[in-house]
């Protein structure tokens, strides 16, 4: 696990205008776009950074109009009775993999090239490399492809 980063409001500006600046585009930041996810989806599966999220999939409850930093999604969380409640995560943290992966995805990314479906949504989504995504997942004992 890597060293946590403490970053200021203002590094945090400096930093996106730094990479506005160099032309980089992270898809999932950009405007206009339809939320990844719909209520359609009926379950969607969570490849946020952890902790946090969850495992398994929720049923899609409701989707709100975007608030600046994306679409929030209440999600039914995995209990029954008195129990049950919906949970709120951002969009771009959900992914209903029937529809986002590629056909035969498993016959065209072999293992050697990407451990797991999770990882290789983040490179897509973010652009992030194998590594970082692993990272923000938080996948321990799985090893990054050399």
């Amino acid at each position: 696990m890597s060293a946590g980063i403490v970053l200021t409001r203002r590094g945090f500006l400096g930093l996106m205008a730094a990479v506005a600046a160099s032309g980089i585009i992270v898809p999932a930041l950009q405007l206009p776009r339809k939320p990844y996810v719909t209520k359609e989806d009926g379950t969607v599966s969570y490849i946020g950074a952890h902790p946090g999220g969850f495992g398994g999939s929720q049923i899609v409850h409701k989707i709100h109009e975007w608030d600046g930093h994306g679409y929030p999604v209440d999600l039914w969380n995995n209990f029954y009775g008195p129990h049950r409640a919906t949970e709120r995560y951002y969009d771009f943290d959900l992914v209903n993999f029937n529809r986002e992966l590629p056909p035969r995805f498993w016959s065209t990314h072999s293992m050697k090239e990407v451990p797991n479906v999770h990882t290789w949504l983040r490179t897509q989504r973010f652009g992030e490399t194998i590594a970082q995504a692993m990272d923000h997942l938080n996948f321990v004992g799985v090893r990054s492809p050399a």
